[in-house]
Formats: C-alpha cells, structure tokens, sequence
C-alpha cells in the first residue's frame, strides 16, 4: 500500500528540519525526496566540522554526507540546496570578512613589533660596542 503523505521521507527530521520541508514543499512545489536531500546536505555541512564518526573498525571521520541528486532540468534542484545553504553562505562570507579585518590588524601589529624590535637591537648593538670599545 503506497502513502499519500509527501512528508514520509521528512517524518523523522526534527521538528524544525520537517517544518522547513513542509515549508518549502508548500511554497516551490519541490519532490519531497529533493528537498530531503538538501536538508540534509546542509546539516551535514554545519556539523562536519563539530562531530566525528567512529567507524566499526575503529577509524573516525567527519560525519560527512556525500550526495548526488539527479533530477530534470526545472525541477528545483538548485532552489531547494540555495535555500537551505544560504545561511551557510552568509556565514563563511562574514567569517572571511572577519578573517580579513583581523589579518590586517595583525599585520600592522607585526610590522609594529618588527619596527620596534629592529630599532631596539640596534640600541643593544650600539651599547655593547660601546661597552667593547671602553674596555679595550
């Protein structure tokens, strides 16, 4: 007996994962199957980083997803992963903007220290010669 449920693939997700299927099953029309994909396509984005796999023979690995979906030409295959990966693309684009604001300060702070540092061994080598030449 086949289920008319469209969500049947989405019943397990945590609410707000099936409520974001619904979601956008509700406003693009997408294949549930295709939006389960990229719901789960960008989970594992955010938390391979943050959670490892160990593996029956003991080996551990990111709990990485590798997916392929294949699909029509129009059937909403982009829509659906922007969609949920936006926010991931947000997020690297203000952490780069971050990274490269700090990068420059960073940058100035070195050439500070080099600054200060090179002037300050040319002090002590100025004094130790000094020293030397009032010792001979």
């Amino acid at each position: 007996m086949q289920n008319d449920n469209p969500f049947t693939l989405t019943h397990l997700f945590p609410h707000l994962m099936r409520d974001s299927a619904f979601e956008m099953s509700s406003n693009i029309q997408a294949p549930p199957a295709l939006i389960a994909s990229s719901i789960l396509a960008a989970v594992s984005i955010v938390c391979q980083g943050l959670v490892d796999v160990r593996r029956p023979n003991g080996l551990e690995s990111p709990c990485s997803l590798f997916l392929i979906t294949i699909a029509d030409s129009g059937e909403r295959k982009t829509t659906c992963d922007n969609f949920f990966t936006k926010p991931i693309r947000e997020f690297d684009t203000n952490a780069d903007s971050e990274f490269l604001v700090a990068k420059a300060g960073y940058e100035a702070d070195l050439i500070a220290w080099e600054s200060t540092h090179k002037a300050l061994l040319a002090q002590i080598y100025n004094v130790a010669k000094k020293e030397s030449e009032n010792v001979n």
